[in-house]
């Protein structure tokens, strides 16, 4: 618990003895701890010029490299390593990992593929428990990457029976699993094996927000869940971001300039170190924080980084020639995990089936397929020509199955949204890529061609701002199902819904009444303070 003092005294008995590798490898190690990247990297450099097959030493230089950003260099190190010692399991899942971080997803799959394997591990010399469950947990996070939810789903499980008291393990294995019950469970099991894990009180947290719907108290116990872990570890990003996400929720005002300074100051860090995308941090949530515009867009130009660097393992397909060059008929694919009772799926239900179907094709690519009994979904499946569920399928699979319907036109309606797969636009398989209505903002990458949006959405004198081209709609793009309405309908039968009184919800009538049918995290106390202004000067509030 002295690492300083442990280091003077380590430092003064190699002047005593210089070339013993071991002393210098322990200076290392504590250098490690000390997050002094260049310096740990120095003395498992120096513990290696003495003594070459020493593969603690090359797994030290390999970690205390990736400590220092400097990725391509920890995957020489770690591919020096294993010249050395070829069956060493530490050496070989540095190996995969770098191979993850650089990029090379292929080459790392097949490397975390050989050191999860029995044949290769039992092999090795002194392989605890805890490693082996390390190394499957990172090739799941690999798989799940790679959008192979189910094989990354088996890894995880896998790391908690080779060792059950792989806290971590229960805390990945349970963001897989069914249920709040069952995964809550699992949460809890891992912070009584380690209560200090800020990962396993994020996911309690996250557990209870993801299921507010079922009982408000919720959100409520996501906040506590949340501030719990930022007091077990105040330098957690991720609990940082949970917190500020959720009292923006629950419109919890207090203290809220210095809580988004706070993010805003952690978020450069975290860009800086080439992290923010491993946390918490959501990226819808950051178009209504109060945070520089300029550090919003560099947050997802990270994403734009991150994104292509997967797209370009997948294979790509040969991108079409329009088939209106030639006078075909063009298919339009409209990408989206809301094709149900959703506010996207609500406004666009009637698209599909308003296309003139004498120059136009439409497939609609759902990410997540909506309940049977689920009437827009219902309604999407009968009017659009084709629906293909790309929910189970992986990033690779579905890219060929939308390449498969050479299509014409791909459109986007999630963006960085929950459930959205921007990498299949990277990926680049079909001849144009538009964004709609799903993501009120620039990618900040080459996936997309353009967004169809308007001067009030976005201003022409923004579109610096924007990598997309700026497709502008007469007067609005937002769409708007208005022959579905509950007002035309009810004109068109008014027997059949019958109209709603104010009494009948509790009102006084005649009173006058404000409302937002928005979730509560875009209202803002600026935007609060105006509806309270406007009440104060009507007679009948």
């Amino acid at each position: 618990g002295q690492p300083e003092a442990a280091l003077s005294r380590l430092l003064r008995a190699c002047k005593l003895a210089p070339n013993v590798p071991e002393a210098i490898y322990n200076v290392g190690d504590i250098y490690l701890a000390l997050e002094q990247f260049d310096a740990a990297e120095t003395a498992a450099s120096v513990a290696i010029k003495i003594s070459p097959s020493m593969s603690a030493a090359h797994v030290l230089r390999v970690v205390a490299l990736e400590g220092a950003l400097r990725y391509e260099e920890a995957l020489r190190a770690s591919q020096r390593g294993l010249s050395q010692n070829p069956s060493h399991f530490g050496l070989q899942y540095e190996f995969a990992r770098m191979l993850r971080l650089v990029g090379r997803l292929a080459d790392a799959e097949a490397a975390f593929k050989k050191c999860t394997s029995p044949s290769f591990y039992h092999h090795s010399e002194g392989v605890r428990p805890s490693s082996i469950a390390y190394a499957h947990n990172e090739y799941a996070a690999l798989l799940s990457q790679l959008g192979r939810n189910e094989d990354a789903r088996k890894h995880w499980r896998k790391s908690v029976d080779v060792d059950p008291t792989f806290a971590q393990g229960w805390v990945n294995a349970a963001s897989h699993e069914d249920g709040l019950e069952q995964s809550l469970g699992m949460y809890q099991r891992a912070v009584a094996l380690s209560p200090g894990l800020v990962e396993g009180w994020i996911n309690i947290g996250q557990v209870y927000y993801n299921s507010f719907r079922q009982d408000a108290s919720y959100m409520g116990r996501a906040l506590e869940a949340f501030e719990r872990a930022l007091a077990v570890k105040p330098q957690s990003s991720s609990a940082l971001y949970s917190v500020a996400r959720s009292r923006v929720d629950l419109c919890r005002w207090e203290g809220r300039e210095a809580l988004f300074e706070e993010v805003a100051r952690r978020m450069r860090r975290d860009l800086a170190r080439g992290s923010l995308l491993t946390t918490s941090l959501s990226l819808v949530y950051l178009l209504v924080y109060p945070i520089p515009d300029r550090l919003l867009l560099s947050a997802y130009a990270a994403k734009a980084a991150s994104v292509h660097q997967t797209a370009a393992g997948l294979v790509r397909p040969d991108r079409p020639e329009l088939a209106s060059d030639s006078g075909g008929v063009v298919t339009v694919g409209y990408v989206s995990a809301d094709l149900r009772e959703h506010p996207v799926g609500l406004l666009f239900q009637a698209v599909p089936g308003m296309h003139d179907r004498s120059g136009f094709r439409v497939v609609c690519f759902a990410l997540q397929a909506g309940p049977a009994d689920d009437r827009v979904w219902s309604r999407i499946r009968a009017e659009a020509d084709e629906v293909v569920d790309l929910s189970q399928l992986s990033l690779q699979q579905a890219v060929e199955q939308i390449s498969l319907r050479r299509v014409d036109v791909l459109v986007d309606m999630n963006g960085y949204t929950q459930h959205g797969r921007p990498e299949l636009f990277a990926a680049r398989p079909a001849r144009l890529g538009v964004s709609l209505l799903g993501f009120a903002s620039s990618l900040q990458g080459a996936a997309l061609d353009a967004i169809a949006t308007d001067r009030v959405a976005s201003p022409p004198e923004y579109a610096g701002d924007y990598t997309e081209g700026l497709a502008y709609l007469p007067g609005t793009h937002y769409l708007a199902d208005h022959l579905r309405s509950w007002h035309t309908r009810r004109l068109a039968s008014p027997s059949a819904l019958p109209a709603v009184t104010k009494q009948q919800v509790g009102l006084r009538a005649g009173a006058f009444v404000l409302a937002s049918f928005n979730q509560p995290f875009k209202v803002d106390p600026g935007v609060f303070r105006v509806w309270i202004r406007l009440l104060l000067r009507v007679p009948h509030r």
